[in-house]
Formats: C-alpha cells, structure tokens, sequence
C-alpha cells in the first residue's frame, strides 16, 4: 500500500519519521496485518465500517514496529507472522 500525502502528514503529526514510512507501507500491504473485533477475525471492509483511516492508519503504523497493537478493548491488529519473516536473521 502506498501511502498518500496526507497519510503522510498524518503519520509525522503523531510522530513518524519519514524515514519510517516504507516499513509502514510494507505492514499495511494486504495479508500483512490482520484484524481482530472482539477476538474474532475480520477483514478490512468490515473493520473500517467499525474505525476511522486515522485509527486504522495509527493501528498498523504501530504494527509495524511492535507486531501487535490494541487499539480499543475489542479492536486488535496482529502483524507479528509479517514481522518475524521481515527481520528474522
């Protein structure tokens, strides 16, 4: 996934580098991360009818660094099988 400029200004006014951006991009290509609501698998379509782009775009920017993230008590990103194949040595 590409991100857009304004993805972009998003991200550095939370606190991303530019520098960041292409691991972001990475996590956020489809099948990276994947989704959970109420512990329960969902896909895309149905987690944004839950969240807003910015909450999905602060969720996976999270994953990207730290495998996981909750980002509500019942919303949960998991890209940790990415992760592990990205930078297993």
């Amino acid at each position: 996934m590409k991100l857009s400029l304004d993805d972009k200004r998003f991200l550095t006014a939370i606190g991303y580098k530019e520098t960041e951006f292409k691991q972001i991009e990475e996590c956020a290509s489809y099948g990276n991360c994947k989704y959970y609501y109420k512990s329960k698998r969902i896909n895309f379509p149905k987690l944004m009818k839950i969240i807003s782009w910015d909450r999905w775009l602060s969720g996976v920017a999270r994953c990207a660094f730290h495998g996981t993230c909750g980002i509500s008590e019942d919303i949960r990103f998991d890209a940790s099988t990415w992760q592990k194949k990205q930078f297993s040595i």
